[in-house]
């Protein structure tokens, strides 16, 4: 379909993988990986996402690599570096009702009244210590450590394990970045700062136009959030007390 025409496009690569993305009212609720892919998650990180990112960027959406809920109406994106908690925090917080944009990616535009936050929810990717928090997965660890391994991620569809809210589009809220930590502490970081954190982890575009639509579309962002950085140890709950002082 063309999406210039206000037509859903719809997106079919490979036999269970569909993307659906309603460009015309502006929302993102793509990559639906409908059953198991274990074997094709090459095929779908490199190339399927990137093909998908491609496209996107010529109607300036923008991914943002984070995770993303929706917490008492306010938007908390977590960009953040690779093993630092941004999957497990974001599914912690959806288990406890709130609404899940996703764990690994959300994307972002530029609109008349301000930027919009657009869910992108896709098969999640767990290291097996993250799993302890979770008593739904149990079942498959037990698959992987009867091979032998130690410490492996697992996959699976999000939505066949946990019964979350998605949210298709929000407002933004604030940005909050993820360390790991001994202990738990909430810092509040300025403007050349956030740009610093976020900027390396985000950045991705082929062309002059496209970079220069990217970098204002994270200015935009940068000025209308409230940007953290959270300490996050072991104890989530803790680390969800240091949020709910931001709604």
């Amino acid at each position: 379909s063309d999406p210039e025409n206000g037509d859903i496009l719809f997106i079919r690569i490979y036999k269970n993988i569909r993307f659906y993305i309603d460009l015309s009212e502006r929302l993102i609720f793509g990559a639906l990986v409908l059953g198991d892919i274990y074997s094709e998650d090459f095929l779908a990180q490199f190339i399927i996402f990137p093909i998908l990112d491609f496209i996107l960027k010529r109607y300036s959406y923008f991914s943002i690599h984070a995770s993303g809920v929706e917490v008492g109406g306010k938007t908390f994106i977590f960009p953040a570096r690779k093993e630092s908690g941004k999957s497990t925090f974001s599914i912690y917080l959806a288990r406890k009702g709130n609404g899940f944009l996703g764990d690994e990616t959300v994307y972002g535009k530029k609109s008349g009244s301000g930027i919009e936050i657009f869910g992108f929810p896709r098969q999640i990717k767990l290291y097996n210590d993250s799993v302890n928090f979770f008593p739904e997965l149990s079942g498959l660890v037990h698959d992987y450590s009867c091979k032998g391994l130690t410490r492996f991620k697992i996959r699976f569809p999000i939505d066949r394990v946990f019964k979350f809210r998605f949210v298709k589009k929000a407002l933004p809220g604030e940005i909050i970045f993820l360390e790991r930590g001994e202990q738990t502490r909430l810092t509040r970081l300025q403007g050349s700062e956030v740009a610093g954190y976020l900027i390396p982890e985000s950045a991705g575009y082929s062309d002059k136009a496209t970079g220069e639509r990217y970098l204002d579309f994270i200015e935009s962002l940068i000025r209308v959030s409230g940007a953290w950085l959270l300490k996050i140890s072991s104890d989530l709950d803790s680390a969800y007390k240091e949020l709910e002082g931001l709604i």
